[in-house]
């Protein structure tokens, strides 16, 4: 309760910085009136003012897994013993992280009019220091939010992902004996010719090809590794070699296992709660582990709800500030106090974002007595000349 007083007590503080910085030659007096949303473009009798609502922008950072397989991966087992081969394209995604945000717009449900008597200067920075009044500068309503980045597809469907197949050709040549009939001594004969041909090798004649080379990589490298070869480099070079044999083993093991993209994709969604928002979560967006993030609307993944609950607050903690005091006085300035709320989001049974913040939108509209500000000397009116 006390430091919600002295919450109150702070917007006192920058309503007599605004009546301070009143340069008039007698007492100053406004009239402060509500004003609906669709007068503004034709007042223009005074100065206009609206309270504020928190928007709320959650950033989210999706982790993206593409395997696609080898294109020898149907024989990686039986050649070379492998396990846990794709043998399938799949994307798997899983959620890494999530920020959420706060920050403050004008609430066009709740625009006042100040119509100062006197001559007038005002200096908006001391109202809108802590958010609760934030002046109109004639602008547009509040425009959409951009819209948030959501995965449209495979980015690599049309890559060439595997370049080197082979060391060896993957086309051969191929001697066979065909007939062919030759006019002889008034007749024709079947005659053996030999053709060689060019003939492209199978898919598993090039799987066996690899694998063999494969093979012979280690072996040289172990030859190398324990002196029993005919050569022994020296100083780097010898690390040198090793490295580019386990570079050449991994990439001719990846025609078998296939290969593994793994990259980070950050969206960004805003939300403005609404009081209907306190009974009712409002789905955010949609994940599944095939899909990833979509939009609300598309069902092609689970829901993740956003859940926002207001927190009890304390009994009579605005007494001290309203109580009776509270009058049809038009000179009395409308603020908004933000109350302390609880924000979740849960996908399933899971609870995978929670955070305590305060939301303005959700908190009471109160007047300012100017009476309370002259005794309690927040407010002073400069002397007359």
């Amino acid at each position: 309760m006390k430091n919600k007083f002295l919450l109150a007590a702070a917007g006192f503080a920058l309503l007599s910085g605004f009546l301070n910085g009143c340069n008039t030659t007698r007492k100053t007096s406004v009239e402060v009136q509500a004003l609906d949303s669709a007068r503004i473009g034709s007042y223009n009798d005074g100065l206009i003012y609206g309270l504020p609502q928190t928007r709320l922008t959650f950033t989210i950072d999706a982790v993206r897994k593409e395997k696609i397989p080898g294109p020898y991966h149907k024989y990686g087992e039986e050649l070379l013993g492998l396990s846990e081969i794709s043998h399938e394209s799949e994307v798997i995604w899983r959620i890494a992280d999530i920020e959420v945000d706060e920050s403050q717009t004008l609430d066009y449900q709740n625009l006042y009019s100040v119509s100062p008597q006197g001559r007038f200067i005002l200096d908006w920075s001391k109202f809108s220091r802590n958010g609760w009044i934030i002046p109109f500068d004639g602008a547009d309503k509040e425009k959409a939010s951009s819209p948030s980045r959501f995965y449209p597809g495979s980015e690599r469907q049309n890559e060439l992902h595997f370049t080197d197949l082979s060391v060896k050709r993957f086309v051969g040549k191929e001697t066979r004996t065909v007939y062919e009939k030759v006019w002889r001594d008034s007749m024709y004969a079947r005659v053996p010719v030999e053709k060689t041909q060019t003939i492209e090798k199978t898919q598993q004649e090039k799987a066996r090809e690899a694998a063999s080379f494969i093979f012979m990589i280690r072996e040289k490298r172990f030859e190398l590794i324990s002196g029993m070869g005919d050569y022994y480099p020296d100083g780097t070079a010898l690390q040198t070699a090793l490295d580019e044999m386990n570079r050449l083993e991994k990439d001719y093991l990846d025609l078998f296992r296939g290969k593994t993209f793994t990259d980070t994709l950050r969206y960004t969604i805003q939300i403005t709660p609404k009081e209907k928002h306190l009974s009712e979560p409002v789905i955010l967006f949609r994940f599944s582990r095939d899909e990833g993030i979509v939009e609300a609307d598309n069902n092609a993944g689970a829901p993740v709800w956003l859940d926002i609950k207001r927190r009890k607050q304390k009994e009579g903690i605005m007494e001290p500030i309203t109580g009776d005091r509270e009058t049809e006085d038009s000179s009395l300035f409308y603020y908004r106090l933000p109350v302390e709320s609880s924000m979740k989001l849960r996908y399933g049974d899971q609870v995978i974002a929670h955070k305590y913040l305060e939301l303005a939108q959700f908190g009471p509209v109160l007047k300012m007595p100017l009476e309370f500000l002259q005794r309690s000397g927040i407010i002073h009116y400069p002397p007359k000349e």
